[in-house]
């Protein structure tokens, strides 16, 4: 922790540059009603909450889509924060959908969610989430804005998006949150990638390769691999090098499909890999199945280039970027690897699946964030996996084990992530930071907030 805000209440920490004591004050408001508020989290049900002034909804109203308070460096501010309070066994990226009836929400558009099984009117953020024992804590966000949004000039002055914001991927804001994430924590854990049908995963890939960092990407059964080769070829052994590529799902049905010998228990899923090379690379990587029912095809499928149990990588400085105005750079912390607990072997021989305080278990194949039934984010440890592991370190296995299970962007959607009824670039950030900041609070038991009186 830093020495000057070792005993500083966090939300005057996080909202100390605001400059103006009202600011500060309606921030403590507003995060009070989220926390509040049952049920929907609309302006007025927020000031109900909390103050019986009949002009709490405008000046909240105020606050958050027209008061020129910058969001940035809350959340980095939020993001050293938790990581003091929480180890970071890997930074999560995820998107999150969020439904719309209307088109006027900045960056609304139509899209097909696989979640849902169908199209559907909504804004796509994505978010980075810090995951340790705790569950996935949200400390950032970006907002995709399809071209439409950024090119015409009446939308954009409209949603009042600032003028340097162009069209970015959905793959390009994963990369944007990660680099933003190595310029204020400096040792990075694996960055993990939940693409959900919505993001590029090579091109995620790609981009996080680059980068110097470990990766764990979701990645769909369609995905074109090669098998690596077993052993270092011969020079003039060009097909050894130069495999066909074959679906992901195929891949790991007929070459590490665990066999079924017992019917699978709750929470016990079985897992089997396979060394492949990554398209056009020809980099070595693992790829990960993850089965909970007895069926030929994997129900979630990862993509990882951690090195294997007992090889450990010198990894290089991770290329870093100078931090925006106004976002001071961290101290440097050491990244916290998960720690297993031991656990005893299954019928298959399996490899002890879930970090403490994690939970494997899933129901099938992956849903969204919006659909994740919404529950308490802590997870109960279960029992490993059975499977075939070879390649797997223990460090990618409880990562990967607490991945699955993971309902990223559920505790967000509770605190009224999807509740925001403003149009406005700004306004969606800031209502998208106070709410990561109530999630913080709920999920790590501290006061944040500041009285409504209090300046």
């Amino acid at each position: 922790m830093h020495p000057a805000t070792e005993h500083v209440p966090p939300a005057q920490r996080l909202f100390a540059h605001l400059p103006r004591a009202d600011q500060r004050r309606w921030a403590g408001v507003y995060l009070k009603g989220l926390l509040a508020t049952q049920g929907k989290k609309s302006l007025r049900r927020i000031a109900a909450s909390v103050t019986p002034s009949p002009t709490a909804p405008q000046s909240l109203q105020q606050f958050v889509n027209d008061s020129a308070w910058r969001w940035r460096p809350v959340r980095a501010e939020l993001a050293r924060w938790v990581a003091e309070h929480t180890a970071a066994h890997a930074w999560t990226l995820s998107p999150v959908v969020i439904p719309k009836r209307g088109e006027l929400s900045a960056g609304v558009h139509r899209r097909f969610v696989p979640a849902f099984g169908r199209t559907v009117n909504c804004q796509l953020a994505v978010g980075a989430f810090l995951s340790g024992d705790l569950g996935d804590l949200s400390v950032d966000w970006r907002l995709y804005l399809p071209r439409r949004w950024t090119e015409d000039a009446t939308l954009r002055h409209q949603a009042r998006i600032p003028e340097p914001t162009g069209h970015a991927t959905a793959a390009d804001l994963c990369l944007a949150l990660a680099d933003q994430l190595s310029r204020i924590t400096h040792e990075m854990p694996p960055v993990v990638v939940h693409t959900d049908g919505h993001i590029d995963a090579m091109a995620v890939i790609e981009g996080l390769g680059a980068r110097g960092l470990d990766w764990i990407v979701d990645v769909p059964d369609s995905l074109p691999l090669s098998l690596a080769p077993a052993a270092a070829p011969h020079p003039a052994d060009t097909t050894a090098l130069h495999a066909a590529p074959e679906p992901a799902g195929d891949l790991l049905r007929r070459h590490a499909r665990p066999p079924v010998t017992t019917p699978l228990a709750p929470g016990r899923p079985r897992l089997g890999t396979v060394r492949v090379l990554l398209p056009d690379q020809n980099r070595p990587a693992l790829l990960v199945g993850v089965w909970t029912a007895a069926c030929p095809r994997p129900d979630r499928i990862w993509l990882t280039n951690l090195p294997p149990e007992g090889r450990a990588r010198a990894l290089g400085p991770v290329a870093k970027v100078p931090p925006p105005e106004g976002v001071p750079p961290a101290p440097r912390r050491p990244a916290h690897a998960p720690t297993l607990e031991p656990a005893s072997p299954g019928s298959g021989g399996g490899t002890p699946f879930a970090a403490p305080g994690t939970s494997p278990s899933t129901s099938g194949p992956s849903t969204g964030p919006c659909t994740r039934q919404a529950e308490s984010t802590h997870r109960t440890p279960q029992g490993p996996p059975h499977g075939r592991t070879t390649g797997l370190s223990q460090q990618a296995l409880a990562v990967i084990g607490s991945a699955t299970a993971a309902r990223v962007g559920v505790a967000e959607a509770e605190l009224g992530l999807h509740d925001f009824a403003g149009r406005s670039y700004p306004g969606w950030h800031r209502h998208a930071t106070l709410v990561s900041i109530a999630s913080a609070h709920r999920r790590l038991g501290h006061e944040v907030c500041l009285a409504p009186g209090g300046g």
